[in-house]
C-alpha cells in the first residue's frame, strides 16, 4: 500500500494494534502513513531473497520512533 492510501485505509486504532508491545510514543494521525501496514510483509521479503541469502536471525523491534509530518 502506498503512503498516500494509508492515510485513506488505515485507522489510527488499527495503527496501535498494529504496534502492540513496542515501546512508542509516536503513533498518532500524522504518522500513520508510516504504520508497518505501509510495509511489504516479512514473509514476502523472505520469499524474494531467499536463494541469495541465509537468514540468521530475525529480530523484533521494541522500540519505535517516527516524526511526524
Amino acid at each position: 500500500m502506498n503512503r498516500h492510501k494509508t492515510f485513506e485505509n488505515v485507522t489510527l486504532n488499527e495503527f496501535k494494534d498494529s504496534v502492540k508491545g513496542i515501546y512508542t510514543t509516536s503513533v498518532n494521525k500524522d504518522t500513520i502513513d508510516k504504520s508497518p501496514m505501509v510495509y511489504k510483509p516479512m514473509e514476502e521479503i523472505i520469499n524474494n531473497v531467499q536463494d541469495t541469502v541465509d537468514i540468521v536471525k530475525i529480530i523484533k523491534p521494541i522500540y519505535n520512533f517516527k516524526v511526524g509530518n
